[in-house]
C-alpha cells in the first residue's frame, strides 16, 4: 500500500463507511488523493468525494475533514474547506490560534493557509 496508495482507496473508504471518523483512514485516504494531486489543480474532485462519506452540513465533520486535510499537507483541500465554513467558526478559530498559538500534531495552525482557493 506504500507503493501504491491508490490500491488503499477501497479500505480507506470501507472503513470511513464504518466509522467516519477513523483518522488512520482518513489518513491512509488523503495520502491516496496527495499521491495523485499535482500542484494548481483544483480540490474540488477530491472534496466531491469526501462529501459522499461526510456529511458536509455537520460542523464536527467538517472539522474534522479541515483538521486532518492540514495533518496531511493537503493545504489546497484544507483552503477549500476553510471557505465551507461558516465565517463565525473561522473567526473562532483564528482568534483561538492567536490567542493560545495552538497548533497541531504536525505543527500546522487551525487557520486558512495564503496562497490556496478552490476555484
Amino acid at each position: 500500500l506504500n507503493q501504491n496508495p491508490q490500491k488503499a482507496v477501497p479500505f480507506a473508504v470501507s472503513a470511513l463507511q464504518v466509522n467516519r471518523y477513523s483518522a488512520d483512514a482518513i489518513q491512509l485516504l488523503l495520502r491516496a488523493f496527495l499521491s495523485e494531486w499535482k500542484e494548481g489543480m483544483s480540490a474540488e474532485p477530491y472534496w466531491q468525494f469526501l462529501s459522499k462519506l461526510y456529511d458536509v452540513q455537520n460542523l464536527k465533520d467538517l472539522l474534522f475533514l479541515y483538521q486532518f486535510t492540514g495533518k496531511a499537507g493537503f493545504e489546497a483541500l484544507q483552503a477549500y474547506i476553510w471557505d465551507i465554513l461558516p465565517e463565525s467558526v473561522q473567526q473562532q478559530l483564528h482568534r483561538s490560534t492567536i490567542k493560545t498559538g495552538e497548533t497541531d500534531n504536525e505543527g500546522s495552525n487551525f487557520s486558512r493557509r495564503p496562497g490556496y482557493t478552490h476555484q
